[in-house]
């Protein structure tokens, strides 16, 4: 388990598991690498997995190197299409 620890190097996380999750191929199905940044559709299985866990008091966060108007489109796209947002 990762330890997440504040400004104050106190750990934050106190036994919850720190998941990162990949956006392009993973959460977002994407059609293939010539349509990026095209955002396809979400892999509910994954989505589904990953409201539980953070029910549970788990920390995801969002693994992509997407930057700028892309990445705003992809966090958009987790709030909005998928119920996902990100700690």
């Amino acid at each position: 388990m990762l330890s997440l620890i504040n400004q104050k190097g106190r750990n934050v996380s106190m036994g919850r598991e720190i998941i990162a999750v990949n956006f392009d191929g993973t959460l977002c199905m994407n059609k293939d690498a010539y349509n990026w940044p095209y955002l396809g559709p979400p892999n509910m299985e994954l989505v589904s997995r990953l409201k539980r866990l953070q029910s549970e008091g788990h920390i995801l966060i969002l693994w992509t190197c997407r930057d700028g108007e892309s990445l705003v489109q992809a966090v958009k796209w987790c709030r909005d299409f998928c119920g996902l947002t990100f700690d």
